[in-house]
């Protein structure tokens, strides 16, 4: 018998909106997905839209849960870039197993809910990112994926600041191999 298929990443999420519309809206011009209009027709209202990487938010026109922590997360590119320069920038993105935290700007529609929660960011390169996974799978015993390492990577560079710094630590969404990979000392 053959080994079974590993995941990857993650191909999509779906959410319950109470207006596909607005939602629609909302995803597109204030966080920057874009719609993809080959959704085939469910029986229901719905709709799906793409990041810059080819993941996508599934909107399902549906009862909205009670709120009981259920979220998903998308991570911007080069934020740094656009705080430098007091507005938004394109951004040299590159794919890298840092996946979840890649976009090339921030939307002319959210700086400015950006702009003044922010007073600067960091730039992580990917070989710290790793250095950052390995370590947490070696001391703390912690699977994190690329995006959830770079708040760890940016405190063991020193670069966080000084004194304590609290990093989130989130998701273990990543490839088993490159995992292995990264675990035996490669840069990403």
């Amino acid at each position: 018998m053959s080994d079974p298929a590993r995941p990857t990443g993650v191909d999509h999420v779906a959410i319950n909106v109470g207006d596909v519309p607005a939602a629609i809206t909302f995803y597109t011009e204030t966080i920057g997905l874009v719609q993809n209009h080959t959704r085939p027709d469910f029986g229901f209202p719905g709709a799906w839209l793409d990041t810059a990487n080819g993941q996508q938010v599934h909107l399902i026109e549906a009862g909205v849960p009670n709120n009981l922590g259920q979220h998903f997360a998308l991570a911007f590119e080069d934020l740094g870039a656009a705080v430098a320069a007091g507005h938004p920038v394109e951004g040299d993105y590159r794919p890298s197993f840092v996946d979840g935290s890649g976009s090339r700007r921030v939307l002319d529609s959210m700086w400015p809910l950006v702009e003044p929660l922010v007073d600067g960011a960091l730039s992580i390169p990917v070989a710290e990112v790793a250095d950052a996974v390995r370590t947490l799978a070696e001391r703390v015993r912690v699977i994190a994926e690329g995006a959830g390492a770079l708040a760890p990577a940016a405190a063991l560079s020193g670069r966080a600041g000084t004194g304590k710094v609290v990093c989130v630590i989130s998701g273990g969404n990543i490839n088993l191999s490159k995992l292995a990979e990264i675990l035996g000392g490669a840069d990403g």
